[in-house]
């Protein structure tokens, strides 16, 4: 893995990344000339957690920064970052408003997320349930919230989301398969980019090893297949032609249908540890075959409706294909 010399990005660090085939965002203190470093660094990020306490020099902890701190901040990484767009990660009160750790400025919302997410282009959010012993479906909460926030906004700004799969601090670590659903929790509710956190820290956030997350064979076997599921199916994802489809089941879900080069394909993860039986009708669109993509299978299917088990945490992609018209012959 490559360790930045005192925490920043050199040209070193570029070149050695650039070999892993590996793109990475920069900051202001790095020490990278921009004109040598290509698509290497194709983003500048902010500084992590705005909407948290900020740690002050005496070690106490003041409010977070403000809405108007931030546009400065955006402003001056601007000028530094050679046109290239601007990334902000904010941190649990995403998810959980309320959480202490966000100090005074606990509570806000609409009060200040949309106007601190205005004034840059790409916004994000982390949340690490594995390591928290929490909800994995509150990665999915987060990413809707977060959609809302930048609808807010204006609309205009990318939205990505950073995903656990390391031991973070050291005890249990993600299993492939929460990686999995983690990650189409975020893309399914409108995340268009993806962090992966690989690293183990201490209890002040301090690194202690860089590669945690390459420790496990599993896991990089179950990110190897990840990526490249995703990466299959990125034009559908971005495909901006919606499917009118409408889902019933008595577990939580999150679901998005798309269409692709013809074929409808609907995207759908269990939000439960329960799992989740789904029936999904595709609204307009005459199926012939409802393939469950990379399985080899077919979901049961009645027309344009269509049914499935789906296992705690699971994800689903169904590919559907149009049934062709019907000409009467003519005399």
């Amino acid at each position: 893995m490559i360790s930045p010399a005192n925490g920043y990005l050199t040209l070193d660090d570029i070149k050695g990344i650039e070999a892993l085939g590996m793109v990475v965002g920069g900051n202001a203190a790095d020490l990278v000339p921009l004109d040598a470093s290509g698509a290497t660094l194709p983003f500048f990020v902010t500084a992590d957690e705005p909407d948290n306490a900020q740690l002050q020099p005496d070690g106490t902890y003041g409010p977070c920064v403000t809405p108007a701190a931030l546009r400065e901040e955006s402003a001056s990484l601007r000028k530094l970052s050679g046109g290239r767009p601007i990334l902000r990660n904010f941190g649990r009160g995403i998810v959980e408003p309320d959480w202490v750790g966000r100090g005074k400025c606990a509570g806000s919302r609409d009060d200040y997320y949309p106007d601190a997410i205005a004034s840059v282009d790409i916004a994000s959010f982390d949340f690490y349930p594995v390591m928290g012993n929490d909800r994995l479906e509150k990665v999915a909460d987060g990413a809707r919230q977060l959609r809302s926030y930048i609808q807010k906004a204006g609309g205009k700004q990318a939205q990505w989301g950073i995903v656990e799969v390391s031991a973070i601090k050291g005890g249990p670590a993600p299993t492939p398969l929460q990686i999995r659903s983690m990650a189409w929790m975020h893309v399914i509710n409108g995340a268009r980019g993806l962090i992966f956190f690989p690293w183990q820290v201490g209890e002040k956030g301090e690194r202690i090893r860089e590669d945690a997350a390459f420790l496990n064979p599993d896991v990089i076997a179950g990110l190897k297949a990840l990526t490249s599921e995703i990466s299959g199916l990125s034009s559908a994802i971005k495909s901006p032609e919606d499917v009118s489809f409408a889902v019933k089941s008595p577990e939580k879900y999150s679901a998005m249908a798309r269409l692709y080069k013809g074929d409808a394909y609907v995207f759908v993860v269990s939000e439960s540890a329960k799992g989740a039986k789904i029936e999904v009708e595709l609204r307009d669109f005459p199926a012939e075959s409802v393939d469950i993509v990379g399985t080899g299978s077919s979901a049961q299917r009645d027309g344009s409706k269509f049914a499935d088990d789906l296992n705690a945490y699971d994800v689903r992609i169904y590919r559907a294909r149009r049934a062709a018209l019907k000409q009467a012959n003519r005399m």
